[in-house]
């Protein structure tokens, strides 16, 4: 046993300068930016990468035509027909795609992004050897736009440009004049270092702009969870449960239970085990109540609204050791008294540090449709409430 020990200590001594090489070379790779940092802002890369491909394919197509029209009444040597044909063609191929799968696959965005790099990269290839005594007059300017096109990786982009590189100079050779092959090869090389440069440090400014904006929707989305939601329960909170629950009362509405729940004795909890106890209990209590309704999982900015709009069950802490369950989407008094049981059961399995479970005491009130005030159904519950404590707690009562 102890051999094995020191094998696995040793083992994992021999890997770590791997690991840490293996993360500096993320970290070059992700243009200055750990694993988390860039996982944070990503997926908003790959759109802003995508709306951008969309931009310069249409741009690009644009420029197609009109070159195609001249090269058509003779402004433009007619030779030029086929080259302007064809990447129109190509163009056009890429926004048909995105056409189609724009909405349904997002894999395809990947293929759009790296899609109009070649074509772009590959325009300028066509557009410097065509004409042999030209010097690299439209590759090496495209290097340059490439370079501010994506930031997928950094040995990504580099593949690219370096493929693109070879088959410029490549071209050259078989077209062109060794002098001006010459020439071709010194700016491009000299193009080829400027654009990985540039590429390198304006994605780089570019993801901590990311990163930025990714901090801010999180604070703000914190903010409204904090002003929606308990943090302990994960129910909503006192006012803005209020404000939603008056607010469906209000309007037409199908028949609605409400159970106010109490939790028993929960002072005589918190000053037995302390209050770290009383959280944890509050916290269970949130926990099961969710397992018990059929709630819906989604995002604080949608939330509000779909409880509003549509029969979904929800819940509301009121402060301390009360909460309010509401019941819409099955009121039927099988249903609910059936879930306040499966609930019975859920609070009794909740671990305390004397081994036993806890419970509720809790009064329930089935509003009909024509009922429109929530004051009074909360005063009904409460005088529920009031008497299942009073027969001993640890039971439901059921008003009226």
């Amino acid at each position: 046993m102890k051999i094995s020990k020191d094998v696995n200590k040793l083992n994992s001594c021999n890997n770590q300068p791997l690991k840490k090489l293996a993360d500096r070379f993320y970290v070059f790779n992700h243009y200055g930016y750990t694993f988390d940092e860039f996982s944070k802002c990503k997926d908003m890369i790959r759109q802003a990468d995508y709306e951008n491909s969309k931009t310069f394919s249409t741009i690009f197509a644009i420029f197609m035509a009109v070159f195609l029209l001249f090269s058509l009444i003779g402004l433009v040597p007619a030779p030029f027909i086929t080259k302007y044909s064809l990447f129109l063609f190509l163009c056009m191929l890429i926004k048909f795609g995105t056409v189609l799968w724009d909405k349904t696959h997002k894999t395809y965005m990947l293929s759009s992004i790296r899609g109009v790099i070649f074509l772009i990269l590959g325009f300028g290839i066509a557009e410097s050897v065509y004409d042999s005594y030209v010097v690299a007059t439209a590759i090496l300017p495209l290097f340059v736009l490439a370079s501010i096109l994506s930031a997928g990786t950094f040995t990504e982009f580099f593949a690219i440009i370096t493929f693109v590189l070879t088959v410029f100079i490549k071209s050259s050779m078989i077209m062109k004049d060794p002098m001006i092959v010459h020439g071709d090869v010194v700016n491009g090389v000299s193009f080829y270092f400027l654009s990985l440069i540039i590429h390198y440090f304006y994605q780089k400014s570019r993801i901590y702009r990311f990163l930025i904006l990714y901090n801010l929707e999180n604070a703000k989305r914190e903010l409204a969870i904090s002003a929606t939601f308990d943090q302990l329960s994960g129910a909503l909170n006192r006012a803005t449960f209020s404000r939603i629950t008056h607010r469906i009362f209000a309007q037409n509405h199908d028949e609605i239970a409400v159970c106010l729940l109490d939790i028993d004795n929960f002072k005589q909890i918190n000053d037995s085990f302390g209050h770290e106890t009383g959280d944890y209990v509050i916290e269970s209590v949130g926990e099961n109540i969710c397992a018990s309704l059929d709630m819906p999982s989604l995002t604080t900015e949608s939330y509000l609204d779909v409880i509003a709009t549509q029969n979904i069950d929800y819940f509301g802490r009121l402060g301390g050791d009360e909460f309010f369950i509401i019941i819409r989407q099955d009121a039927s008094r099988a249903h609910v008294i059936e879930t306040i049981e499966y609930l019975q059961q859920c609070f009794y399995e909740v671990d305390l540090p004397n081994g036993h479970g806890i419970s509720f005491s809790m009064g329930v009130v089935f509003v009909s449709p024509d009922e429109h005030d929530f004051h009074t159904v909360y005063t009904n519950a409460d005088k529920a409430l009031y008497i299942s404590k009073e027969n001993g707690k640890d039971r439901y009562t059921i008003y009226g």
